[in-house]
């Protein structure tokens, strides 16, 4: 990596495309062969780094529209991700009732916009709330207590909880039947008699806060950066 960086920075390249992470700037991507490249004083090949004979990027210029396209690789944005969000509360807040805006070539009046805005992050939840009304609950809308046992007792086994904690959460079958005469599961231990009881509510805020407040959308997150702007 040195010697590629040294290439880099002799060329005047500023960004570099791997395999291993998707990158903008994909056009004309070359493969390194160290071994073609000399490697050691005497051995009859070209060193890398030869500015004349070594290896070239495949340079060129990117249009600074498609910019937005790359990947957050930076795992130290935490305060840049709240900043963006602060500042969005802001500029909300800051809506003047009465007052029109120009989005592209329409026109709204503030409300419009804080309700357009406010609209967009309700659906995106909705998602979430989907993706786990599916994940823990049946076509009746009820909760699946095989689904939630089976949940609480991985989430809860990774935080090392002891076995009695872990058997409390387990599903077996109640005195009660459903319309087809089955038993109907329950948890072993009322949720209320866990004496882990912070640690369940901490699991269940947490995938909530995950899978409705943190929605995914399509392309993963940070795919086009909130922060840019923001970084000096």
């Amino acid at each position: 990596m040195a010697k590629v960086y040294k290439a880099m920075t002799d060329q005047g390249v500023d960004m570099l495309m791997m395999k291993s992470a998707v990158k903008i700037g994909g056009q004309g991507s070359q493969a390194v062969d160290f071994d073609k490249w000399h490697q050691t004083e005497g051995d009859g090949k070209v060193d890398f780094n030869d500015l004349e004979k070594g290896f070239k990027f495949n340079t060129y210029q990117q249009e600074y529209s498609k910019l937005r396209k790359q990947f957050n690789t930076d795992p130290k944005e935490k305060e840049l991700m709240s900043m963006g969000t602060q500042m969005t509360k802001i500029a909300l807040s800051s809506l003047l009732p009465g007052a029109t805006y120009k989005v592209g070539v329409k026109e709204y009046t503030a409300t419009q916009v804080r309700d357009n805005i406010m609209r967009c992050l309700r659906e995106i939840s909705d998602f979430g709330y989907e993706k786990l009304k599916e994940r823990f609950f049946d076509k009746d809308n009820k909760l699946d207590i095989d689904k939630f046992s089976d949940f609480l007792t991985e989430q809860l086994a990774n935080r090392g909880a002891n076995r009695n904690i872990l058997d409390s959460v387990s599903a077996v079958n109640s005195d009660k039947k459903d319309d087809d005469g089955n038993p109907i599961p329950e948890l072993k231990l009322p949720m209320d008699a866990i004496s882990s009881m912070n640690w369940v509510q901490s699991i269940i805020n947490s995938i909530i806060n995950d899978e409705v407040i943190d929605t995914n959308l399509p392309g993963k997150a940070f795919y086009q950066r909130s922060v840019w702007g923001m970084e000096g």
